[in-house]
């Protein structure tokens, strides 16, 4: 059918005739058709005067009952959905859910185990939502990313729950005087601590959010898996729950993980959508733009030129564009050199007053400077002031949160992003551009999806999906009917003799298998076993006596650091690089101790309090420093690489110092800062170190109690960042760290029974700081 995309464009169509087919398909099949939603979302964007009549007909008929439609109709399909929608409200309390969340809920009440996948928009947080309210017992959300983690937190935050409600990001058993149910919202990692609490834990509810982003092949799956099946063994009543978008075999998840033994489970693959989307494709030869239909057999495979640029008509209309890239184009700020990218950008028009908050906030947490010709100068402050945003994962967490508030405030106009976006952070735009295509099929569904803003307003909502190449068109063609497959395998169930998995790995695995895993220090119990011996013990003494040189509260500064001998600071190093190869059971190569030297440095000032800001300053002075000439050059600083990894034998520097200061960038070493902070020291050093320095100070109580109090306060330092037990509490009752002054003075009475504030001085706090602890009033 060639000319159908032709007629649609020119307008020589039958609207009546395709908007009856339209109806018909939608009415006797569910909203499935991505042709169907296609033919809509042009006729609305074209000839919005002929889709109006139409309209409420046809968000009844797609089951949207979360929009104001009008409840009577006066032919029998509408009737029929107006008597569906009023059921629906009648069996769960007025809720107005979709047939789809209907069902969704449906089966969660019917079964022990039940995963799902459904495409993005169809509002599961909605049925979510209602199942915490309801709950009695405990709940556990599980989520791939701590920026997710910070979504939920501010999701439950709207819910109002009861004040006997616990709502933690971690696993912890405080205020026991004042709590009647908890909620944690872990990741994976932090799951683990849910055994170490298991008998204080009533486990009636296990939601696993995006948890095809947990699928992965390395050992953060292992870990997945081993906290699932754990939860099933040791909480035998909770129900478990899995949500995915755009996932062909949702039951992958119960089978892997052999969830559905002698238990009711099932599985549902949910293809309905809320929102309809057009195609483009650019040619950058030509500065052109080509409409494309997705199915050949109903579109045609020609292409048809737009009269004008349709992104920045949409932008000037008040649009908004993600663009989907790779974080190298965004390290080397590729898009402000291109001459497409810098018309869109130049074209926004943002008041400063507006965005100014949003560039204050993002300055105290990163640092830089908006001035170009400046050492310092950040790309990332400089383009939010023009409300345009840089989102990835190698961004601070808290920088995250700001750019995703600035997102959600209306005033962010375009996003560059990468793969972080598709973990779950609802932020949709009006239109997605595709620069990269390299990526899982389910990560690239995933983005496409966020093309088109699901609304409650009265009317069909669509997105553009836009190609960054023609070249491009049929691979999304393809990729449109690709539906992408979970691994029913879990590499716990794979051969353990693989020479190529290294030690923690396999140990890991063989302890799930053989339940010998200690609970406490969340780790193999025969890695604790090998925490111990005369040659250990020297090694972390020799470490606490260098980082406590005065007494057992005082830990060196950043400044003593420094002031440190070049022999003293490598002894240091290479004190904590021997307890790494106790844990790993071998030595490193030469690329891991680079990795693990630039780790040490950043780990030091971490635990000395500094925030991350100052870091970035600390290697930005240590990287930057004068020759005897005076003039400015760069020092090798190894860049962040995958850590353990036995084949890395490359050492690859940050910035090529051979190419003097022109090399440097603040806005890489911020994300390479970060990713040092994340990937290897939070994800890879703290719980070794932890757990080496605490088995230390258990065996060394009364033989050694200088020794053991410095152990103390380092594994305090290591865990929470703070060693005043006060101030711990507070940490561990959710008050973030940078709350902990003003909170304290607050203080009357804290222990892990209860938090007793001083209401009247709570009231003169900051207003964000009296949000965090409203609940304890």
């Amino acid at each position: 059918m060639g000319t159908l995309l032709n007629e649609l464009l020119d307008g020589t169509m039958n609207f009546d005739e395709i908007m009856n087919e339209c109806e018909r398909d939608i009415f006797f099949n569910g909203p499935i058709g991505a042709d169907t939603l296609e033919k809509l979302a042009y006729i609305k964007e074209y000839y919005p005067e002929i889709f109006k009549p139409w309209e409420e007909k046809i968000l009844n008929i797609m089951g949207l009952f979360y929009k104001d439609i009008s409840p009577d109709f006066d032919d029998l399909e509408g009737l029929i959905f107006s008597l569906y929608n009023k059921t629906i409200n009648a069996n769960v309390n007025n809720i107005k859910f979709t047939p789809v969340q209907n069902s969704i809920r449906a089966k969660i009440d019917s079964n022990k185990v039940y995963s799902f996948s459904a495409p993005t928009g169809i509002g599961k947080s909605y049925v979510f939502t209602s199942l915490i309210t309801k709950a009695t017992g405990d709940i556990v959300i599980i989520v791939p990313s701590r920026a997710l983690i910070n979504e939920y937190l501010i999701k439950l935050d709207t819910l109002n729950l009861a004040k006997n409600v616990s709502v933690l990001p971690f696993v912890d058993i405080i205020n026991k005087k004042n709590t009647s149910r908890r909620i944690f919202v872990l990741t994976p990692e932090r799951a683990r601590m849910l055994f170490k609490f298991k008998s204080d834990i009533q486990l009636e509810l296990v939601l696993v959010d995006e948890a095809q982003l947990i699928n992965d092949a390395g050992f953060r799956s292992v870990l997945y898996d081993s906290v699932i099946r754990r939860i099933n063994k040791f909480f035998l009543k909770a129900k478990i729950v899995f949500a995915h978008p755009f996932v062909a075999n949702p039951e992958a998840q119960i089978s892997r993980n052999k969830l559905d033994l002698n238990q009711k489970s099932s599985s549902t693959l949910y293809k309905e959508k809320s929102v309809g989307q057009m195609f483009l494709a650019y040619d950058e030869n030509n500065d052109e733009f080509f409409h494309f239909g997705i199915n050949i057999k109903v579109f045609g495979n020609r292409r048809v030129k737009t009269i004008q640029d349709p992104i920045k008509r949409k932008l000037l209309n008040g649009s908004t564009l993600l663009v989907y890239t790779s974080k190298a184009k965004i390290y080397r700020h590729e898009y402000l050199q291109s001459k497409w990218f810098k018309e869109y950008i130049d074209s926004i028009n943002v008041p400063y007053n507006k965005v100014a908050p949003y560039v204050e906030k993002l300055e105290k947490i990163i640092g830089g400077d908006v001035e170009e010709s400046k050492l310092e100068y950040s790309a990332t402050l400089s383009l939010l002031k023009q409300g345009v945003a840089m989102h990835h994962g190698s961004l601070p967490l808290n920088a995250r949160v700001v750019i995703e508030e600035f997102i959600k405030s209306g005033y962010c106009k375009i996003c560059f992003c990468t793969s972080t976006l598709a973990q779950g952070i609802n932020m949709p735009f009006d239109i997605v551009w595709i620069d990269k295509w390299e990526g899982e099929a389910l990560l690239l569904k995933n983005i496409i999806g966020r093309a088109g803003r699901p609304t409650i307003n009265d009317e069909f909502d669509y997105g553009l999906v836009v190609l960054g190449k023609l070249s491009h068109i049929p691979k999304m063609r393809k990729l449109i009917t690709v539906e992408p497959t979970l691994n029913s395998t879990s590499l716990l169930d794979i051969d353990q003799e693989d020479q190529s998995l290294d030690t923690e790995f396999t140990e890991f695995i063989s302890a799930i298998i053989t339940d010998d895993f200690n609970d406490d220090f969340s780790l193999p119990n025969s890695v604790i076993e090998r925490f111990s011996g005369i040659e250990l013990d020297q090694l972390l003494e020799r470490i606490l006596m260098i980082l406590f040189p005065v007494d057992s509260k005082t830990i060196i500064s950043p400044i003593q650091y420094k002031e440190m001998t070049k022999a003293r600071r490598e002894e240091l190093k290479e004190c904590f690089r021997s307890l790494y190869e106790n844990y790993l059971l071998r030595k490193l190569t030469k690329t891991e101790k680079s990795v693990l030297s630039t780790a040490i440095q950043i780990f030091i000032w971490k635990i000395g309090g500094k925030t991350f800001r100052e870091i970035v300053r600390y290697r930005y002075r240590y990287i930057l420093s004068k020759d005897e000439t005076g003039s400015m050059k760069l020092r090798f600083t190894h860049k962040v690489v995958n850590f353990p990894d036995k084949e890395a034998k490359n050492l690859i520097p940050l910035f090529h110092i051979e190419n003097g200061i022109d090399a440097f960038s603040y806005d890489q070493l911020i994300f390479d800062t970060y990713d040092y902070l994340d990937k290897i020291i939070d994800f890879k050093l703290l719980d070794v170190f932890w757990a080496q320095f605490m088995k230390y100070a258990e065996r060394n109580k009364i033989t050694e109690p200088v020794y053991f109090e410095k152990a103390i306060t380092f594994c305090n330092l290591i865990k929470y960042g703070r060693f005043e037990e006060k101030e711990i509490l507070l940490l561990r009752y959710g008050i973030s760290s940078d709350n902990i002054e003003q909170v304290i003075k607050c203080v009357e009475e804290i222990s892990d029974e209860e938090l007793i504030l001083d209401r009247e001085k709570v009231m003169e706090l900051e207003e964000e700081v009296i949000k965090e602890v409203k609940r304890y009033l």
